[in-house]
């Protein structure tokens, strides 16, 4: 799409659209620049358009910061099997295009197409979500880990991926995995690197080049080290704000910082650690209890593949504390073996007090789990 304006007042009211472009007798503007718009994923609410001009010099810089971080190449073979409207697989398929590689498309994600596809065509790299590295190891013993030995780079990104399963996966492909933490409206924040999960699994790494980051308690104010609070990002390459909803994008900029809704902390080495989804953030009896780290301690358990906890109305407590739980093939366990194991990891009062088996958890194509659903299943 192009801006007829390239200054800070242009709009999308003021976009060519493609299709008018098409057409033989229109003429282009001088000054006419790109820009692009991209809409979020929708987990906690409606898809948000986040209206972002390319300033050509910056997307230069960020195309090329990340192909340093994440040491891709004009040599490198890239399989794309997480869905290209999303930013993410988007910008990293776009990536090694721009870069002289290889791209392999697959239509969707299923483990087995995933394995198959991998031996087949010997891709080097590949970004996923989780749920699909979980599904990979769950599956190790199905169909051979020889099948990925053409993979140097596995990324991984846009949802949490559990300290535990990150050291295994270490430790059974070899030190070629990456995350990274981001969002449509800021783009990549941070990067956690193969020889960082030893020491720091629990962590989405340190700022990309060129990025700053705060953590900002309730009264504004920045957080010591290892405090909780907002997360706040600034960079070159934020949005310039929601799509007609100036109201919106104020309630998430502070001072040039933008935040999409996380809550995090930074260690004493300057590692980022996220805790939650602030929307996602239980108060049960006024107290705080964060999901992210009860699922944390339950994807220790052998038995459970995949879980989410989620807070549910309750009259006397204001909310509840509910888990979800997806098992492994062949295991078999109780509530009450579940609330053992996790009253030896956390504080009492984070135990579930409501518990669901399911075979799968509600997700968008995109791979993040739809929490919005699971409050509201019976």
């Amino acid at each position: 799409m192009l801006e007829i304006d390239g200054t800070e007042n242009s709009s999308y009211e003021q976009a060519i659209n493609l299709g008018m472009l098409l057409k033989k007798d229109i003429r282009v503007p001088p000054r006419a620049r790109s820009g692009i718009l991209i809409y979020t994923s929708g987990t906690t609410g409606n898809p948000k358009g986040a209206h972002r001009n390319l300033n050509p010099l910056y997307a230069f810089l960020f195309v090329a910061s990340a192909a340093y971080e994440f040491g891709l190449t004009k040599d490198d073979v890239h399989l794309a099997v997480a869905p290209l409207y999303h930013s993410a697989p988007f910008f990293f398929a776009q990536l090694h295009i721009s870069l002289g590689g290889t791209l392999i498309i697959l239509p969707r994600f299923r483990v087995e197409n995933f394995f198959d596809a991998v031996s087949r065509f010997k891709p080097t790299t590949t970004f996923v979500v989780p749920y699909m590295i979980y599904e990979i190891m769950d599956n190790l013993d199905s169909f051979g880990k020889e099948k990925l030995s053409s993979l140097k780079k596995v990324i991984s990104g846009a949802a949490y991926l559990n300290p535990e399963t990150k050291i295994k996966f270490v430790n059974t492909f070899g030190p070629i995995l990456y995350e990274f933490y981001g969002a449509t409206e800021t783009g990549i924040n941070t990067i956690l690197r193969p020889s960082d999960i030893p020491k720091k699994a629990g962590s989405v790494g340190k700022p990309m080049p060129l990025n700053r980051i705060k953590i900002l308690n309730e009264q504004g104010e920045e957080c010591p080290s290892d405090t909780p609070g907002e997360i706040f990002v600034k960079s070159p390459f934020i949005i310039r704000g929601y799509y007609k909803d100036e109201a919106y994008t104020k309630q998430w900029m502070k001072g040039g910082y933008f935040s999409a809704g996380d809550v995090g902390k930074i260690d004493k080495d300057g590692y980022l650690y996220i805790l939650d989804r602030k929307k996602d953030m239980i108060i049960s009896a006024g107290v705080n209890i964060y999901p992210a780290e009860i699922e944390q301690a339950l994807m220790q358990h052998p038995a459970v593949k995949m879980c989410a906890v989620v807070g549910v109305k309750d009259e006397k407590w204001g909310e509840r504390v509910k888990a979800f739980i997806v098992l492994r093939k062949g295991y078999e366990v109780s509530e009450k073996e579940l609330e053992k194991f996790l009253r030896e990891r956390i504080a009492n009062y984070k135990v579930p007090k409501e518990w669901a088996f399911v075979d799968e958890l509600p997700m968008t194509p995109s791979g993040k789990v739809l929490k919005r659903v699971l409050r509201e299943m019976k």
